[in-house]
């Protein structure tokens, strides 16, 4: 049997005893720098036997479960996770194991061609951030919801985090992990069951959106549009028809969505748009050209925002267009070359005589266009921010990681008092942000504040991971401006989250003006 409780010492207790250990199994295992003691159980072909095996260590159980494990099921598709305090070892491996990856809730060793992903266990509970379990979503109770998030960390940290480099160098998602996301639902987990998806609220997306922040940006906006600022779109502002004709292809990923608005002059402002749109016959024709519209080289259907020529008598004469990709007169441009986020394509769009019919126009009212932007934009930034915490969360993994195990002079830096000071300003981000999130997304859901949140909650979080970035990059040192480290690859990739949708100064102008105004009305 595989227990092999490690002698500690005594003022040691639970996951705060980290540091470094041999860790012998039968004198066939070796693992070194092991939090705790590692046991792990392989066939002499070096397949696992069982899921995993969790070793008790002072009150203490450290579990080793297989990567595949919940990643080969769809979201939605949940089951109850335990965890058991011993296994039977058939056979031992004369590899050596090594530790390639860590971070602050799970790491990955590697035996030979074999990868394990480890994750720490107290209590048969794993240790997660504490998430808020009261998502009022009748459609996706909280104790499924938490076993959805389960299977999307897991996903994230054993599939998707040891490709990185990979993403990074091709400029592309691999088409297995897109294969993959589209299997578990990951391009749907934002729209409604009735139309195929998982059916997430923006309290579950956020904290959704916290997990697919670890790694890679450029995974989430594979599918980030589908869910978010596209299929919002119709979700809240298109016809029965429409939602029945785009939604369920949108859920499986074989509809990937572009949302085309941005433009020249007008940025993300609907009402600077130059992109026209003209009654033609039973139809409509657009003409017009948007800038760095992600998904552009790979969507299938834009939502293209234009503004009615002649503008009507009334409204703001801002309409929305669900046009097929395929349609004549529609070019893509070159694949946008960019700082970071590599593997999101981004392009601009000419639309010359695009012709489409009645039906093509969002809730058939053309004067839906603004609102829909408007709202879509708003949740969407609750989300982006989101995924600034889970950056955030990330570069503060990888700063306390290589901190305690980088020496200078002999001792680790992570003892030097500047370091811990740069370390504990990292983690005062992280947690302001995460919980300024689940409040922005509660509001949201509750419909107390639509405006003011989700623009101060972009606001900060956007700028922060900006700072613990930054910070990451200094506690790496020269390390953390080397291309291939992943905190190099953070620095870059978060600098966008504060100019899409909505720059940090358009931000500060939506909560300042908006305080100023709702004050004013008060007054008045």
């Amino acid at each position: 049997m595989c227990r092999h409780p490690r002698e500690r010492d005594p003022d040691e207790s639970g996951l705060a005893a980290v540091g470094r250990y041999d860790c012998i199994l039968s004198g066939a295992h070796r693992f070194e720098h092991c939090p705790g003691g590692i046991y792990q159980g392989l066939t002499a072909g070096g397949q696992f036997h069982r899921a995993g095996i969790a070793v008790e260590q002072g009150g203490t159980e450290v579990f080793l479960e297989l990567l595949d494990g919940a990643t080969q099921r769809r979201l939605r598709d949940v089951q109850p996770r335990g965890c058991t305090s011993e296994m039977e070892l058939l056979s031992h491996s004369e590899e050596r194991a090594k530790l390639f990856y860590v971070h602050s809730r799970s790491f990955v060793v590697e035996i030979g061609k074999t990868e394990v992903l480890i994750k720490y266990w107290t209590d048969g509970n794993a240790v997660t951030d504490s998430c808020p379990m009261d998502t009022l979503n009748p459609d996706v109770p909280d104790d499924v919801f938490a076993d959805v998030l389960k299977q999307i960390s897991q996903f994230v940290r054993s599939r998707v985090v040891p490709r990185e480099l990979e993403i990074m160098n091709t400029d592309s998602i691999p088409d297995d992990l897109r294969k993959q996301s589209a299997e578990m639902g990951l391009f749907g987990y934002a729209i409604p069951q009735e139309w195929g998806g998982l059916g997430l609220n923006l309290i579950q997306d956020v904290e959704f959106a916290m997990e697919l922040g670890y790694t890679s940006l450029s995974l989430r906006s594979m599918f980030g549009t589908n869910n978010g600022i596209a299929g919002q779109v119709l979700v809240g502002f298109g016809t029965e028809e429409q939602k029945a004709k785009w939604l369920p292809g949108m859920a499986t990923g074989d509809i990937v969505a572009s949302f085309a608005l941005t433009e020249d002059g007008a940025g993300s402002n609907p009402a600077g748009l130059r992109t026209t749109a003209k009654v033609d016959g039973t139809g409509w024709v657009i003409n017009g050209s948007k800038r760095y519209i992600t998904n552009a080289p790979i969507a299938n259907m834009f939502v293209v925002f234009a503004k009615l020529d002649p503008k009507p008598e009334s409204g703001n004469g801002i309409a929305v267009f669900l046009v097929p990709a395929d349609t004549a007169g529609i070019e893509v441009g070159v694949k946008d070359a960019k700082m970071g986020q590599q593997g999101s394509g981004t392009a601009d769009v000419n639309f010359t005589d695009v012709r489409v019919e009645a039906d093509a126009l969002v809730g058939g009212n053309g004067d839906i266009g603004y609102k829909a932007a408007m709202t879509s934009l708003a949740r969407g930034r609750v989300h982006i921010a989101a995924l600034a915490v889970g950056q955030a969360q990330r570069a503060l993994d990888e700063s306390v990681s290589y901190a305690a195990a980088s020496t200078q002079g002999g001792e680790p830096i992570g003892n030097f008092q500047l370091v811990q000071a740069m370390i504990a300003d990292q983690q005062v981000g992280v947690m302001a942000g995460r919980a300024m999130v689940r409040e922005a997304a509660r509001a949201w859901v509750q419909e107390t504040d639509r405006r003011i949140a989700p623009s101060a909650v972009k606001l900060f979080c956007t700028e922060m991971v900006g700072k613990v970035a930054d910070l990451a990059v200094q506690i790496h040192g020269g390390a953390g401006y080397m291309r291939e480290v992943p905190v190099e690859r953070i620095y870059r990739d978060v600098r966008l989250l504060r100019l899409y949708e909505g720059t940090s100064e358009i931000q500060r102008l939506i909560v300042g003006g908006g305080l100023i105004r709702a004050e004013q009305k008060r007054n008045s």
